[in-house]
């Protein structure tokens, strides 16, 4: 019941003029297992996902070509996804990938976005290198921009983001909560920092407001129930940043 009231908040108060409804399969759900940690372990039924089509994308060129910033994702078709990109490029929009589920992704798409976010474990994927220490993270950075990728925004848990560019590496640390769900952590930064960039921030402004946002994320349970809005995270960083001086 729970799912549907928030779905129901969240079709009302967004445009839902580009969004589809499959005759054939039921909608994409995600089954996640949460531990005493607040780590979890997430089963994906692709469902309707896998109808998401790139003429579907191209009919939604009006908005791409609009926008201020596309975000996309690896739960539909690589097609598709590619598609998205090239049109926003063509239109000259940003464009932030968030590469999960970790997967193969190809060299000549990567080069194309200019906001990576992947986790560890996806930074891990797409470099071939091992992703647990600092100078591991900022490695496998490098390896990426050698391939030609633009800039990188790692999430690394408690480690914080690493942002690195072929200008360099920068940290910027995590805040310090009590996690008692890690679901959504990931597109709650995403989301946040592309909504931030969009606004007109800089990429230093818009990562530690997305590290806000995911810091209060992971402090509830649930996956949408759990994100923020503006209002909380305007909050919370002044109330974190008047603790810490």
């Amino acid at each position: 019941m729970e799912f549907v009231r928030h779905s129901t908040f969240v079709i009302r108060h967004s445009n839902t003029r580009y969004v589809l409804r499959s005759k054939t399969s039921a909608s994409g759900v995600a089954l996640i297992l949460v531990d005493a940690r607040g780590e979890n372990l997430i089963a994906v039924a692709r469902g309707s996902n896998d109808e998401l089509l790139p003429r579907h994308v191209d009919a939604a060129l009006p908005a791409i070509r609009a926008a201020r910033c596309v975000v996309v994702q690896l739960e539909i078709p690589l097609t598709t996804v590619r598609r998205a990109v090239e049109l926003a490029v063509r239109h000259g929009v940003p464009v932030l990938l968030n590469p999960a589920p970790a997967q193969p992704v190809p060299v000549s798409l990567l080069r194309q976005v200019t906001f990576l976010t992947p986790n560890e474990s996806e930074l891990a994927a797409l470099a071939g290198l091992p992703t647990k220490r600092e100078s591991e993270v900022e490695a496998a950075a490098r390896r990426l921009h050698a391939l030609g990728v633009k800039q990188v925004l790692a999430t690394c848990g408690a480690l914080g983001v690493c942002w690195s560019s072929a200008a360099g590496t920068r940290w910027f640390p995590a805040r310090k909560v009590k996690a008692v769900d890690t679901v959504g952590a990931g597109d709650c930064f995403s989301g946040t920092f592309a909504a931030t960039v969009a606004d007109g921030k800089s990429i230093e402004q818009a990562t530690r407001f997305a590290i806000a946002a995911a810091a209060i994320c992971v402090t509830r349970p649930g996956a949408q129930s759990s994100m923020p809005t503006r209002r909380e995270i305007l909050k919370f960083s002044r109330r974190m940043n008047g603790l810490t001086g």
